[in-house]
């Protein structure tokens, strides 16, 4: 399946394809895919609703014997995560992040897994744990890291900070920065509610103090 998926990586491909690449039975890769695409790994296309990213035209002559159009395959985002880190692709994953771009319409969860991967590869912040608290929102589980870090002072914050923007920057498509924004504002408000709160006991525990010191003066 790794090596169907090596194909695929660098280009979506026919079954055909597919055997002529790797030498394996079609009826194999047919199983492997027919396995793959039930665990969501991989997408099938007719040939004509998917665009080609790059390389030669595919060719339809099956469909002449079946009057069905042949299947193309293409690596989803679930795949894609998971063969970023496959040693024969590491050093041009972005090639072929891009290249599957022009195929589906990425989507938040694209952006979510490229912002982690850089995130993981990152010499600093990479070292992080993330921290147990965690607030049902997607975005956070990469901020939590960074924002609960208590080794770091100001300055050391301030320039981590400006590294993260960067990374959100470079892997987060424009129209989901936003939701990185709106996670923490809201974040925001439930921390000033939490700090009225505390400001609030802290004051009738101060007048109980003043109350009991002035009843022993």
């Amino acid at each position: 399946m790794i090596e169907i998926f090596r194909v695929l990586a660098d280009n979506i491909a026919t079954i055909e394809e597919i055997r002529s690449k790797k030498g394996f039975s079609r009826s194999e890769i047919r199983k492997l895919l027919i396995l793959s695409e039930g665990n969501d790994l991989v997408s099938a296309y007719p040939i004509g609703d998917i665009s080609r990213p790059r390389g030669r035209p595919l060719t339809a002559k099956k469909q002449t014997e079946t009057g069905r159009r042949p299947l193309v395959y293409a690596l989803t985002y679930k795949s894609r995560l998971l063969m970023r880190f496959d040693p024969e692709l590491a050093e041009k994953w972005k090639a072929i992040e891009q290249a599957h771009y022009k195929i589906e319409e990425p989507n938040i969860l694209d952006s979510y897994n490229n912002l982690k991967y850089a995130i993981k590869n990152h010499p600093v912040l990479s070292k992080f744990e993330k921290p147990h608290y965690f607030d049902g929102e997607l975005q956070r589980t990469l901020l939590n890291p960074l924002l609960f870090e208590t080794s770091l002072n100001d300055e050391q914050f301030d320039e981590l900070s400006d590294e993260f923007v960067r990374l959100i920057k470079q892997n987060v498509k424009p129209e989901f920065i936003k939701n990185y924004h709106s996670t923490l504002q809201s974040s925001v408000s439930r921390l000033e509610k939490t700090l009225s709160r505390h400001k609030l006991v802290i004051g009738k525990i101060e007048a109980i103090a003043v109350n009991e010191l002035s009843k022993n003066t």
